[in-house]
């Protein structure tokens, strides 16, 4: 894969980070955010210091073609940005949010929930035609590289449970689903979450 590129995300990906993180949660963003999700998500991403900002993303590239992306942060910054982040969501919501507020904070206790060392991976998506390459293991690689230079010691990530797929390559790559997260109802949908972990850095 001499034509692979992994990097930062910019600002100009904010078309590309829309579709791949509702990849990545098809039912559930749409639930949470409404039909306008990925108009919501492409404004977030544009904004530095909230935890959907294109200052928490790698996207890897072939053929100079985007093919995925994976969206993560420490425990430090979810802390230091979940606030800036309500007022976005506000922003772009408006007045829906109110109706959402309580899933949002329902959310909020269940998923993301770190604690000092850990690393959170978000969300991860890979374009259809791209699968299958390996390109998901290569992100989450370089998570976990960044998450050890930043002195990190957990990887956590939430994840659907019945996203069988998925939580095979993490345990491959040596995740261990721990605890089945409380189920999180939305509008008379209900999702269920594995909490997978990996220990890095020695």
């Amino acid at each position: 894969m001499n034509d692979l590129i992994i990097r930062t995300g910019k600002i100009e990906d904010a078309y590309d980070f829309s579709h791949l993180i509702l990849l990545s949660a098809p039912v559930f963003f749409p639930s949470l955010f409404g039909d306008n999700v990925l108009e919501v998500m492409e404004n977030l991403f544009r904004y530095p210091r909230n935890i959907f900002s294109f200052e928490h993303s790698y996207f890897i590239e072939m053929e100079n073609k985007v093919a995925g992306m994976v969206l993560g942060y420490t425990w430090k910054e979810r802390e230091q940005e979940e606030l800036y982040t309500g007022f976005l969501l506000f922003k772009y919501l408006g007045w829906d949010i109110l109706t959402r507020i309580p899933y949002l904070l329902r959310v909020q206790s269940i998923l993301g929930n770190l604690v000092a060392g850990d690393y959170y991976i978000s969300n991860i998506a890979v374009y259809p035609e791209f699968r299958c390459s390996g390109l998901g293991t290569r992100l989450l690689e370089k998570v976990e590289e960044e998450a050890g230079e930043r002195g990190c010691k957990m990887m956590v990530l939430d994840v659907e449970a019945d996203n069988r797929g998925a939580i095979s390559l993490y345990e491959k790559l040596g995740y261990n689903a721990g605890e089945r997260s409380s189920v999180v109802k939305i509008k008379g949908k209900s999702f269920e979450f594995f909490r997978m972990k990996k220990k890095i850095g020695g």
